[in-house]
């Protein structure tokens, strides 16, 4: 009874022209979501998704993915809706639909391949840095699925490599290159060169991901590690200790035995000079 009542009350709200209400119903829907009042609401969450008020169409957009996980076949219902607002004209609409579609594809990738040419054309067109940063973790899930993807995708994101100002977005766009377009041998020689520009960055934060993305290819590209062997043990001696670290777990990984008593003398010579946490 108690259900029956607060289904009827939410959707009531829902469907209210007054701004509030539908804010505030689709905030306890996304808060008590259960799996009853998931499947009653999903018509009526599907009708927000269209809705002319943006405010509540994010709103909305956003409950979706709670209430997926709550009754997975609202996503049937919801789908064809959710794929509609990639093509709108409002940034912020996109914004919320790419970051359902991020954490989505996360989960099972290969269900979105029908969905590249929509990325792409924003993967190419967007000038929002973040909506470009959630793509492009997409492709990097759906491009090892689709090998025809790679050479579609490879030079959209060779060029905010070279264009963009915004590290997060080359950062972003390196690790997809490193992780899902390695048998593209001149998109990865780029992307390392940025890596090397990371490296000697006068900010610690970048620093740090530059050696990050330096372990993130060496698995498939160790010749990068060993390129940059230099900057490498150079950062032994850094005063952050996150970078120290990561430094020591790289000069590690490059270790062979035409070079492992350089390395050695190496690490010994650090091993004097730092504090004991470090050595150990």
């Amino acid at each position: 009874c108690h259900l029956l009542l607060i289904t009827n009350q939410l959707r009531k709200d829902l469907s209210s022209t007054n701004h509030f209400h539908s804010s505030l119903a689709l905030h306890c829907l996304s808060t008590i979501a259960a799996l009853d009042l998931a499947r009653d609401l999903t018509p009526d969450l599907f009708n927000l998704l269209s809705s002319s008020r943006v405010f509540i169409r994010n709103k909305a957009i956003a409950v979706v993915l709670r209430v997926f996980y709550k009754y997975p076949d609202a996503f049937r219902v919801c789908f064809k809706r959710l794929v509609e607002n990639l093509e709108s004209s409002d940034p912020q609409v996109v914004v919320a639909v790419i970051g359902v579609f991020c954490e989505l594809s996360s989960k099972d990738p290969r269900s979105y391949l029908p969905l590249a040419p929509e990325f792409y054309r924003i993967l190419v067109d967007c000038k929002n840095n973040w909506v470009l940063i959630k793509v492009l973790k997409i492709f990097a899930r759906l491009a090892p699925l689709e090998p025809r993807l790679g050479k579609r995708i490879v030079e959209p994101i060779c060029e905010h490599i070279r264009r963009s100002g915004a590290k997060s977005l080359v950062f972003e766009c390196v690790r997809t290159v490193i992780t899902s377009l390695s048998d593209h041998e001149p998109a990865v020689k780029l992307a390392v060169s940025k890596i090397r520009e990371l490296l000697v960055d006068q900010d610690p934060n970048l620093r740090y991901l530059g050696l990050h993305a330096l372990s993130v290819a060496a698995p498939k590209h160790l010749w990068a590690v060993l390129e940059n062997k230099d900057a490498v043990i150079k950062s032994l001696d850094d005063e952050d200790s996150n970078i120290k670290i990561e430094s020591l777990r790289l000069l590690m990984a490059m270790v062979y035995e035409s070079n492992v008593v350089e390395i050695s003398r190496v690490l010994l010579n650090y091993a004097l000079k730092s504090d004991p946490e470090f050595c150990n």
